[in-house]
């Protein structure tokens, strides 16, 4: 076990709390994905085969069911230097285009970069999906690279999507949904909604001042049907706190576990503490996003940080969901194991004998 805990980024899995439209209507929520630490079809498990063989080091991590595509894979250590910003998103780019089969044989030219940072000695990349010049919402392809070496893929994407054509007219899709969530102000893009795999939408944009109101609605271009709606304004944010440790020995395969009594803060400042189920809440002023911070520290078990700082991560408005594990490379399997073990003696002392 080292000697102290390098503070890291947490895995916050956020949910938005909608808010009530002046007619009385509720939000519509989106297709929830479901996981799973194995490949879940003969197709994933090839591509994951394929993968190891093409980079010579294993992967593991877990698994979206409805696309078996990689939610998360960590590396044993891929070697990938890069020198900067420019060429961290090219070799990336040709990873994808070296790769296909894990990120579901998309073209590596429907990629775009839409961070790129380095932090910490860790580098960050996302890229966005597009079709024809068209973004996919929701579709995203994420690296890690650290050490000079790829430690996590992300592929989050639509695999198997053609170019599609609208049938409503923007005006048309805006009448739908003001007719369920009434706004005064709107923006129309034609977007492919990766939630509903892919189908084209357009995707409204509607403000209202008095209530205030930031309407996001995706109205089918084609059936005029709502796929999805949310106020992006919201004022509270929940979600678990959990992440990758050893349920009991060094030797197992690591598990997704919950991270109890965990100090969360939003822009720094300490606002709630994870419950026994990793759960907790912030109240958040609306704006472009926030700023939530945790680190491997609560109330009964102190990280001793090791000549590091503690990390931010921008969640912009509209991501009504946003994964970040605690696992590598953002965390030591020793750390994560060290904080949750603490925590589970911490409940069994507590716990009255039968």
């Amino acid at each position: 076990m080292k000697s102290g805990f390098i503070i890291t980024i947490i895995l916050l899995l956020i949910a938005p709390l909608y808010s009530m439209a002046p007619t009385g209507a509720n939000g519509i929520d989106r297709p929830k994905a479901t996981f799973t630490n194995s490949p879940p079809t003969e197709r994933a498990r090839d591509a994951l085969i394929e993968l190891i063989e093409e980079t010579g080091v294993p992967w593991q991590g877990r698994w979206n069911s409805s696309t078996e595509l990689p939610h998360r894979l960590f590396s044993g250590g891929y070697y990938f230097p890069v020198s900067d910003s420019t060429e961290a998103a090219e070799k990336c780019r040709n990873f994808i285009g070296e790769h296909p089969a894990i990120f579901g044989n998309v073209n590596s030219g429907q990629f775009f970069p839409i961070s790129v940072r380095e932090r910490l000695g860790i580098w960050y990349l996302t890229f966005a999906q597009e079709l024809d010049g068209i973004r996919v919402e929701g579709a995203r392809a994420d690296f890690r690279i650290k050490s000079e070496k790829l430690m996590m893929i992300g592929a989050d994407l639509v695999p198997d999507l053609s170019p599609d054509y609208p049938v409503l007219t923007a005006i048309s899709a805006a009448q739908i949904a003001r007719s369920n969530f009434d706004f005064e102000e709107r923006t129309a893009e034609l977007v492919y909604f990766a939630p509903h795999n892919g189908h084209l939408t357009w995707r409204i944009t509607g403000e209202s001042q008095n209530p205030r109101h930031r309407w996001i609605v995706h109205v089918d271009a084609r059936s005029g049907e709502i796929l999805g709606a949310y106020d992006d304004i919201r004022y509270l944010v929940t979600g678990t706190v959990f992440g990758s440790v050893h349920p009991l020995y060094g030797s197992e395969t690591p598990e997704e576990r919950i991270m109890p009594y965990l100090f969360v803060g939003v822009e720094s400042f300490t606002v709630d503490t994870s419950d026994v189920f990793g759960a907790y809440e912030a109240d958040v002023a609306h704006g472009s996003g926030w700023n939530i911070t945790a680190v491997l520290e609560g109330i009964f078990a102190k990280a001793i940080p090791i000549g590091a700082i503690g990390s931010e991560l921008y969640f912009p408005p509209d991501d009504c969901i946003v994964n970040r594990c605690f696992a590598p490379p953002d965390a030591d399997l020793t750390e994560s194991d060290g904080y949750y073990q603490v925590n589970v003696v911490h409940n069994w002392v507590k716990t009255p004998e039968p």
